[in-house]
């Protein structure tokens, strides 16, 4: 499936490839055989958000190639974008995936769970996975793993703790399941990019989920293109389910532009980290309803009367306040 807001533009690469094989005359007799394969990269350039993702096939260069002729995905990449600098003058900013997948997993919204994670730590390299089918994140399973062996009344000291150390890691390669879509990706961090390798393990390959995939990334990584906005939004995040809060409340607690904060909420309701609600805009008690918070704004399309008996159109958005509020684990 190809979004018409898609751009798609497709190159070619050629990689050397080297194999030693039997002679047919002679099978004691094996001679070196060199090849040039040609590979297509595919350029997609979406326009809606200004996403450019690069799509390629695997390949290998066979197991007669000698160590310094081996060409990584790591360096195909980095050329290739610089060549399109150098002849094109396209130029690329990455995109903070691994902040945002982070930020993504550490909220309650049940979306994305990190379920492997290499990374080093002092003079040592550490390895962590959890099982996919649990649906258990590598955070989550070392803490049920040291559980037993804390006193009862510190699990939760616990928990935060290894979430904490965790996250403030610098992981070489990073696997997410993303709980939507049952697919999995393995991530290798670049310095002008990351790597995504998708693993279907409970779906069908599909570009639509790869796609919805990378719209949560880019939606949430918005909101901590900046630090201003990145202290909002972890602070927004770490509130509890019956906090609260409107925009209005967050322009002045952060001294930030209103449509800096308006963005930002925007991009975390399409995340699927919080959720906007409603109640009628009203300073007086309101005749047989109790005007509490609520995620159904259909349930306000209806006229309201005041205790002073002012009638209220729930129907006309000028009399309906909006605010938002985080989204209960695993209601998204």
């Amino acid at each position: 499936m190809i979004d018409q807001d898609d751009l798609v533009i497709t190159f070619q690469h050629s990689v050397e490839a080297v194999e030693w094989r039997a002679d047919p005359n002679n099978p004691d007799v094996r001679r070196k055989e060199e090849r040039v394969l040609r590979h297509p990269i595919f350029l997609h350039l979406n326009r809606e958000n200004n996403l450019a993702m690069f799509f390629y096939p695997g390949f290998s260069q066979g197991s007669g190639i000698k160590s310094e002729q081996k060409l990584t995905y790591v360096d195909l990449l980095e050329e290739f974008t610089g060549s399109l600098w150098r002849d094109l003058g396209i130029s690329f900013i990455p995109v903070p995936v691994e902040k945002s997948i982070k930020l993504l997993s550490d909220s309650e919204s049940n979306k994305v769970k990190i379920v492997k994670t290499e990374f080093e730590s002092g003079r040592g390299k550490m390895s962590l996975s959890a099982p996919t089918k649990d649906n258990q994140s590598v955070d989550e399973y070392l803490s049920d793993f040291i559980s037993p062996y804390v006193e009862e009344e510190k699990h939760q000291q616990l928990k935060v703790a290894v979430r904490e150390a965790l996250k403030n890691t610098a992981p070489d390669t990073l696997a997410a399941l993303w709980v939507d879509f049952n697919v999995v990706t393995r991530l290798k961090f670049w310095s002008f990019g990351a790597e995504f390798l998708f693993i279907w393990y409970g779906s069908n390959s599909s570009l639509y989920y790869m796609k919805k995939v990378f719209n949560l990334i880019v939606g949430i990584s918005g909101g901590i293109s900046k630090v201003s906005t990145e202290v909002m939004l972890k602070d927004v995040l770490s509130r509890t389910r019956d906090d609260v809060f409107t925009v209005a409340n967050l322009v002045s607690g952060y001294s930030l532009g209103r449509d800096e904060v308006r963005e930002v909420m925007t991009s975390a309701v399409g995340a699927g980290l919080i959720e906007p609600v409603y109640r009628l805009a009203v300073t007086e008690e309101v005749m047989g309803y109790k005007n509490d918070w609520t995620g159904k704004l259909d349930a306000l399309a209806r006229e309201f009367e005041t205790e002073n008996g002012e009638v209220i159109d729930g129907g006309d958005p000028r009399c309906i306040e909006v605010a938002f509020r985080k989204i209960r684990e695993g209601a998204a």
